[in-house]
């Protein structure tokens, strides 16, 4: 969640400052009230405990092993990914922390993929993942090796539960990750795929940023489930270009460079 403001050359530099930016990350968690949320690229993880505690949310955290959120020179240390849950709702059963692999070898990325309990006399059991994979351009084959491991992993250890699997891809929809995620054995579906016509294409975009020299609109993040035992209720619209505005993301309205994606699953009698 640390910015090099140089990155965001259209942003004004108060919508940048951390003093600034926190209030409204919190303003956008309290307004979409999730059951579990998501999120990546952590580095003020006791900020939002401190806060999220207080809205009945606990949370699990993992950080990279070498985070570049330790290369600035003021920093609050390393960035990682978390998932917060409001215990009024969920029983948390087991989390497990990993570290990507590329053929065999660790990577720098991570993931968390958490099996819950819903409260109450018909309790269900489902897993919820979230991960954030190499970025930058030139770098599809190490994210087609994440995307793999990834998908192995959640087949080898789902349990025949439903799945939510959600983050971070860095990869455009024409890229091999997506296609592996898509061929995973537990039969993964992107949620945002609903919203179009066809219920195959993704949104335009999930971030939209101009940075030197460069103008990114792409989509990158997604939210996989199983069809089995999970059933969309609902999904939140991506944001127009006019309520994004002319000079992109981030900003005074969107305090992060990638748009919020949110979902209702209803989970269903698997039987």
């Amino acid at each position: 969640m640390c910015f090099r403001t140089n990155n965001f050359i259209l942003c004004p530099e108060e919508d940048l400052d951390w003093e600034t930016r926190k209030l409204r990350v919190l303003e956008e968690i309290v307004r979409y009230n999730p059951t579990i949320l998501c999120m990546e690229e952590v580095d003020q993880y006791e900020y939002l405990t401190e806060f999220l505690t207080k809205l009945g949310y606990v949370g699990v955290f993992f950080p990279k092993p070498d985070s570049p959120c330790l290369c600035q020179e003021k920093n609050s240390g390393p960035d990682g990914c978390a998932v917060f849950y409001q215990t009024k709702y969920v029983t948390l059963s087991q989390s497990n922390s990993i570290i990507l692999q590329e053929n065999g070898r660790q990577s720098n990325q991570v993931s968390i993929i958490a099996q819950f309990c819903t409260k109450g006399d018909n309790s269900s059991t489902f897993y919820v993942g979230v991960t954030h994979l190499k970025s930058k351009r030139g770098y599809e084959e190490t994210r087609k090796l994440q995307g793999q491991f990834i998908s192995k992993y959640l087949s080898e250890n789902a349990n025949d539960a439903p799945v939510i699997f959600c983050g971070d891809f860095n990869a455009d929809p024409i890229e091999p990750c997506y296609s592996i995620m898509q061929a995973c054995p537990l039969k993964l579906k992107s949620a945002y795929t609903s919203l179009s016509a066809d219920g195959k294409t993704e949104p335009k975009y999930t971030t939209w940023k101009v940075r030197p020299k460069v103008e990114e609109c792409h989509v990158i993040d997604y939210i996989w489930y199983t069809e089995k035992g999970l059933k969309i209720k609902s999904v939140l619209d991506v944001a127009t270009e006019e309520e994004i505005g002319k000079d992109r993301l981030p900003s005074s309205r969107y305090p992060s460079d990638h748009l919020s994606l949110v979902c209702d699953f209803l989970l269903v009698d698997q039987k």
